[in-house]
């Protein structure tokens, strides 16, 4: 005889056992990266299914305290995981927009928020790992100078005293050749920001795709590089492709002068060095 499977619980369901495993953590202890887990699951499955915020189980859920070590509280883990699967709308707090080898994400300075972001292809992906890692510190560090470095991108929050203070700051003046910041508004409502940002990752892949060079182009920078490459020689480090390796851009466009061109060292978008 066939065993019918259980339904699935529903996401008020899971709130009311996540509100029992809460409990039973407090008293018996146990794991509470499970506990964490499961926090980020339900509130999956509670943004999924469309149970708001403020229904009751979820906001006394949101005021939960419990953490591990200095870690932000698990009501914050879950508010974030609500956030990032909700169906946010990026465009309500961005803009986004393409010009040759860079996409330019601008804030539309909701609740205080504000800055830009310049991405070329290569950074998209470390930018947008950069504002989704969800570990309990990447949002608790303090910006120590104005203009860190590092060479990678950054989430810090602004020290009080400065501009926009206490602030969430997404940093990328250090990831060359991408460049800016943005804030992300009042902390109150800071991760529905951060969690729209994240959404905008396929609409700049998708951007970067409709700018992509055609076969044609490509071999018709191919051929300008060769040209410019035999009037240098061996010495030559202009890009073979006719594209800098760093940001994509055509370096051929605009090319009159080929033994000029045959002693450029460095790309004319980006600035990146070719011959380091």
């Amino acid at each position: 005889m066939d065993v019918m499977p259980a339904p699935a619980r529903s996401a008020r369901g899971q709130l009311l056992d996540l509100a029992c495993a809460t409990s039973l953590y407090r008293v018996a202890g146990g794991s509470f990266g499970d506990l964490l887990q499961r926090a980020r699951a339900t509130a999956r499955a509670a943004a999924r299914e469309g149970v708001p915020l403020s229904a009751p189980l979820a906001s006394l859920f949101m005021m939960q305290r419990d953490r591990h070590g200095g870690g932000e509280a698990l009501g914050w883990h879950f508010r974030r995981a609500y956030g990032m699967a909700a169906d946010i709308d990026a465009l309500r707090y961005f803009t986004i927009a393409c010009s040759g080898h860079v996409v330019a994400i601008a804030s539309r300075s909701a609740a205080g928020a504000g800055g830009e972001i310049r991405l070329d292809v290569g950074s998209v992906a470390e930018i947008f790992a950069c504002a989704a890692y969800a570990t309990p510190g990447s949002y608790d560090r303090w910006a120590d100078d104005a203009h860190p470095v590092g060479g990678a991108p950054q989430m810090l929050r602004m020290e009080a005293g400065r501009p926009r203070p206490g602030q969430l700051r997404l940093e990328a003046a250090d990831l060359h050749p991408c460049d800016g910041s943005l804030y992300f508004g009042e902390p109150a409502q800071e991760l529905d920001q951060v969690a729209a940002f994240c959404r905008l990752e396929p609409r700049v892949l998708a951007l970067f795709a409709a700018c992509s060079p055609t076969e044609g182009q490509r071999r018709e920078a191919g051929r300008l590089a060769s040209l410019i490459a035999a009037r240098a020689g061996a010495s030559c480090f202009f890009p073979c492709s006719g594209y800098c390796g760093a940001c994509g851009g055509d370096m051929t466009q605009g090319v009159t002068n080929l033994a000029a061109a045959a002693s450029e060292t460095g790309c004319r978008l980006c600035g990146r060095s070719w011959c380091d």
